[in-house]
């Protein structure tokens, strides 16, 4: 036996197969395991400039879709009837976000952007001078895909074809399309005037329509008031969007392509800017619908009577929709969020003194509503969550029914003195009080000799600290509280033990009656 023999007992030859059949097995086990690649796709496509001639430079970016609010889905989910239901097109905002990919066009208006992770993409098309124009929920799929301009029939040459060949699409059917932006200050200068369609108008400094003027904004229109600045009607407004396809008036603030890759959070956008109806305007059909309205410090000042407010977004302001001196206005299917001013609401009414709030949300607000000097109306089938006060009264001889409150910070409502020049009763009826602490009552002032009597009766009360507190020495008379039901409660001892008298002056008190043992089942949004 030679030496090599004595140290490799087994052939060579075989012990090399056996090692590289190892080797090769362990490199397949390895490939089995690794992570796949996330399949990618590119996204091409054409804009336009109308009446220009040179739609190169037009910045094209891809964005992740907005983030519904999950408390706000879950409204809309429970009860869809009331409210706007939120999507892409009432939530998406490009100055909050940054983009995924963004490009440029070329001299022909195409774009390309490579290697974008499969998935579900808003697409913002925007040039500084042009506006922009959003594209919501566009789906990217592995391999090529084409954003389509079919209307303007655009028709590329058969060099330019072959050189940007898109083979078999998966094909999108949508324009893109940018206006020249127009703007104003001062006065109106045309008898009448057409706010268009995916237009951008640009308030620059205050400007107003004229009594003997007409403005007319179109679904899809997008109104860009600059910090400070005021937009005020006197004429005749017709504003009447579409479901889908809302107006926007909002603050004309990090709309530059510069500020693209920088996004702000909704409390650095500037604002102070308003829109308002003068007390001499007319609102055509008395209807404004399907509009948002924000980043404003009054997003709306109406002054004109049995005006209708219906299908409306008023959000990140200091006051929302603001209604004053006028005999009746009508707000339905609202969504009011992040209004912040302590002295104003989601819904502010000053000396309304009929109508309705009813059907809506208010979200994160100071005051969901803030309603002031005798409204006699309704307030009814609302939802109100995680604001400081649910609704915030003052001289309030109407009617609360049919609402849900739920987390207000200080409390589900708060009422202050209602004394008014004759006897009417005040109601909180059917409704459900769920935060920290249900009604407060407080008063400061007598001006006359009559006081309006509080009934809370046939609600369900799951307040944590407090069913109602009161101070009785700014009472004189009695707060009824009748036929309710108190979570966890089982006599009307408890129920006082979560009656919260303010001060220790005497006065007048709570008188609780016939307390319910089951919850009132029609009790909350009908």
């Amino acid at each position: 036996m030679n030496a090599i023999q004595k140290k490799f007992p087994f052939p060579f030859s075989r012990f090399t197969s056996f090692f590289l059949f190892l080797f090769s097995l362990f490199t397949l086990v390895l490939s089995c395991s690794s992570p796949t690649e996330t399949p990618r796709g590119d996204l091409t496509g054409v804009v336009n400039l109308e009446g220009e001639t040179d739609p190169s430079n037009i910045t094209v970016a891809l964005y992740d879709l907005a983030v519904l609010d999950p408390d706000i889905v879950s409204v809309n989910q429970q009860y869809p009837h009331i409210g706007v239901i939120i999507t892409q097109h009432t939530e998406f905002d490009h100055r909050l976000q940054e983009p995924v990919k963004y490009t440029e066009t070329d001299a022909e208006g195409y774009f390309e952007i490579k290697k974008i992770p499969t998935g579900t993409y808003n697409i913002v098309a925007l040039k500084d001078s042009f506006g922009f124009k959003y594209i919501y929920e566009i789906n990217i799929q592995d391999g090529e895909n084409e954003l389509s301009n079919s209307q303007l029939n655009h028709r590329l040459s058969e060099e330019f074809s072959q050189r940007h060949s898109t083979k078999s699409l998966s094909r999108t059917e949508v324009d893109i399309v940018l206006y020249q932006e127009q703007y104003f200050s001062g006065y109106f200068e045309e008898t009448s005037t057409t706010f268009y369609t995916d237009h951008h108008y640009i308030i620059e400094d205050d400007t107003a329509l004229l009594p003997d003027q007409s403005l007319t904004i179109e679904p899809g229109t997008v109104i860009r008031i600059n910090p400070g600045v005021d937009l005020t009607i006197h004429g005749t407004l017709t504003a009447q969007g579409e479901e889908n396809n809302m107006f926007w008036v909002t603050s004309n603030d990090g709309f530059a392509v510069s500020r693209l890759t920088s996004h702000v959070s909704r409390e650095d956008l500037l604002q102070y800017n308003s829109t308002e109806l003068s007390s001499i305007a007319t609102v055509s059909d008395d209807l404004i619908e399907w509009g948002k309205f924000d980043y404003a410090n009054t997003c709306l000042l109406n002054q004109v009577n049995n005006l209708h407010i219906q299908n409306g977004i008023f959000r990140n302001g200091n006051c929302g929709f603001y209604s004053s001196g006028v005999d009746s206005t009508f707000c339905e299917n609202l969504i009011c969020d992040n209004i912040i001013e302590q002295e104003a609401g989601g819904i502010y009414y000053l000396n309304v003194l009929e109508g309705n709030i009813q059907s809506s949300i208010f979200y994160q607000n100071y005051n969901g509503n803030k309603i002031k000097d005798e409204f006699e109306g309704l307030v009814h089938n609302n939802y109100y969550l995680d604001n400081q006060n649910g609704i915030e009264l003052w001289h309030f001889v109407g009617t609360i029914q049919h609402c849900e409150f739920y987390n207000n910070s200080q409390q589900d409502i708060k009422l202050y003195g209602n004394n008014e020049p004759e006897n009417r009763n005040l109601n909180f009826e059917y409704n459900i009080f769920s935060s920290d602490v249900g009604v407060s009552q407080y008063y400061f002032s007598f001006v006359y000799d009559f006081i309006n009597l509080l009934d809370i009766h046939d609600n369900n009360f799951s307040n944590s600290d407090f069913f109602i507190e009161y101070y009785p020495d700014f009472l004189n008379h009695d707060i009824y509280a009748s036929n309710n039901y108190y979570t966890n409660i089982s006599n009307i001892e408890q129920v006082y033990q979560k009656i919260r008298k303010k001060s220790n002056e005497p006065g007048y008190t709570v008188i609780i009656e016939n307390i319910y043992f089951d919850e009132i089942a029609n009790a909350g949004i009908e």
